[in-house]
């Protein structure tokens, strides 16, 4: 008897599914299963061993039953985890076309298969479902699912400086601010933390601060141009002219088609009297964007300074299609022609 029960044993042992080994298992319902079934199996072993046929039959029917179930948990983990995979991954594309409401929905539906996945996942899906959401400008939303990321991994620069953002965009520079300095302690050589740092210093006219902080996001990235630019635009407000000019070289010695540098180099060379410097600057960003009103603005003033009035009439006429300078433009055409031209 005891031999026909062992036989018995060995067949459904040989039958168990690999998964048998829990320590393989993240799936906390299938980690239960497995259990039972391991005590299920000592105690089919017990009534072998004693002879107990009736007991026997008994818990290998309840070890059928006990089989069923754990074949049906695996094939729904895999097909969730498979579902689940699709969609960070729709999310990801989705988020790469800028289409962050359909990349916002995509991970908030991963969230529905959270029993499936790592758990050490969950904090940088929530940070893109803020993300996707600061990317739509819904900014208390984000910054409230910022902070969810922040209670689930504290280590998380990104996530305060995520936060950091969208408080910077709602106004709250002060708080911004903090939440820069805590990114920055965690991860000290992203050069975008101490960018965005500054922005906030920069907003709240705290300019020395936020040129030593623009300053250090290049010392960290040599090649981030757009820091280089606010760096001149700090110092420019600072009236630090000559220092202005040289980040602002730097910004398009890496890019060379910002035009937004070549025109604030042109505003920098009227402030201090360089009008042909600044007509070359100018010129430069013209090249780059034809119709950019301040460029040829900048380029009107070094020609009326160097008294080549009816170009710089021409070049402040360009500006009257921009609101933002059609009066100043005006301003200038009707001086040239009242005090300069008639004479």
């Amino acid at each position: 008897m005891k031999f026909l029960f062992s036989t018995l044993i060995l067949i459904i042992l040989i039958s168990t599914p690999i998964l048998a080994q829990t320590e393989t298992v993240t799936d906390s319902t299938l980690k239960v299963l497995l259990k039972q079934r391991d005590n299920l199996k000592q105690q089919m072993t017990a009534a072998n061993e004693a002879g107990d046929y009736d007991k026997y039959k008994e818990l290998e029917g309840i070890w059928n039953e006990l089989e069923v179930k754990i074949s049906e948990r695996q094939e729904l983990i895999t097909k969730s985890k498979k579902e689940a995979k699709r969609l960070l991954d729709d999310a990801s594309s989705f988020r790469r076309d800028k289409k962050y409401a359909q990349a916002q929905a995509s991970y908030e539906k991963v969230l529905g298969y959270r029993e499936f996945i790592s758990e050490s996942l969950i904090p940088e899906i929530k940070r893109m479902i803020a993300f996707c959401l600061e990317m739509q400008k819904k900014y208390p939303q984000a910054a409230e699912v910022y902070s969810e990321v922040i209670d689930l991994d504290p280590a998380k620069a990104e996530a305060y400086a995520g936060k950091g953002r969208v408080l910077g965009k709602m106004g709250k520079d002060s708080e911004a601010i903090n939440l820069f300095k805590k990114a920055i302690e965690i991860k000290p050589d992203d050069a975008k933390n101490y960018f965005f740092l500054a922005k906030s210093y920069d907003s709240i006219k705290m300019y020395k601060e936020a040129e030593e902080n623009y300053s250090a996001a290049t010392e960290k990235d040599a090649e981030y141009y757009k820091a280089f630019y606010q760096l001149g635009v700090v110092r420019f407000k600072l009236n630090k002219y000559d220092d202005a000019i040289t980040a602002l070289q730097s910004t398009v010695n890496i890019r060379n088609n910002y035009y937004n540098a070549y025109t604030l180099m042109a505003q920098i060379y009227n402030t201090i009297g360089k009008y042909s410097d600044a007509l070359n600057a100018a010129e430069s960003a013209i090249n780059i964007k034809s119709n950019y009103a301040q460029a040829h603005f900048e380029k009107g003033v070094a020609l009326f300074k160097s008294e080549r009035y009816n170009q710089a009439i021409k070049a402040f006429e360009n500006c009257m299609q921009d609101r933002k300078w059609q009066s100043q433009a005006q301003w200038h055409i009707n001086l040239i022609k009242d005090k300069y031209l008639q004479q």
